[in-house]
């Protein structure tokens, strides 16, 4: 008997429908949530002025796109590497409110100690200037938080000392997503390590956005985040 040629389907070609059902589904908040977003956004740039480390932050596609997955996914515990302004940390915060889940967010930023508004319903914990170590040892403390975050946001990069404790605080079906995801950038450095510790190994990897994507959307700007999920969360339906 002959052996059927198997369908291949590219990461790229998956990463394009993933992002495009992730926007579709949070396009009727973005009607409703386009201004005060942008305002939102744009605000926070004051932040800059009393940063010790002042640097770059995402862009208002990106900062959407966070937005969706967290609206879409609905994660209850996330975690994040690299506040900086708070761009990330409250796209991710209102996505999981509009949701309509009681969300816990720990956040980190080893340079600075801004304070973000409070501007969500989200329970934001900020570990002004913990690093990433420093905030995922407290957190593993005691054993009270084992498996328990859902998301995973880095924007920073993670050290080797990290993701033991990665291990036993993520939930076994943790949605990883990756800043700076391009070239020789620290996101795919972070992949690497990812790989390389076999944390979150039955994930599948999902390119960033496309420019084109964010365009129909309304976005003019560009998105570096990625995304490894986990394929039981992707599922084919009948429609």
């Amino acid at each position: 008997m002959t052996t059927l040629n198997p369908l291949n389907i590219s990461a790229r070609l998956l990463s394009e429908v993933v992002w495009k059902k992730l926007l579709e589904s949070s396009a009727n908040r973005l009607i409703q949530r386009r201004q005060s977003f942008f305002e939102l956004m744009a605000s926070l740039e004051s932040l800059r002025r009393d940063a010790a480390y002042d640097t770059g932050s995402i862009t208002t596609g990106a900062a959407w796109a966070l937005y969706s997955l967290a609206h879409y996914f609905a994660p209850r515990r996330m975690l994040e590497i690299g506040t900086f302004i708070g761009k990330s940390t409250l796209a991710l915060a209102q996505g999981a409110d509009d949701a309509g889940t009681g969300v816990d967010l720990h956040t980190c930023d080893m340079s600075n100690t801004l304070e973000l508004p409070r501007v969500t319903k989200c329970n934001v914990r900020q570990y002004a200037g913990f690093s990433s170590t420093a905030m995922l040892t407290e957190l593993a403390g005691g054993g009270r938080n084992e498996g328990s975050f859902q998301l995973l946001y880095v924007d920073g990069r993670l050290q080797l000392d990290d993701f033991p404790l990665l291990q036993r605080l993520c939930a076994p079906d943790v949605i990883v997503a990756l800043d700076d995801f391009e070239g020789i950038e620290k996101g795919v450095a972070n992949l690497f390590n990812f790989q390389n510790q076999r944390l979150a190994p039955s994930s599948v990897l999902i390119h960033p956005c496309t420019d084109e994507l964010l365009r129909q959307f309304g976005f003019a700007d560009h998105s570096t985040v990625a995304l490894l999920i986990p394929q039981s969360l992707l599922r084919f339906t009948a429609q």
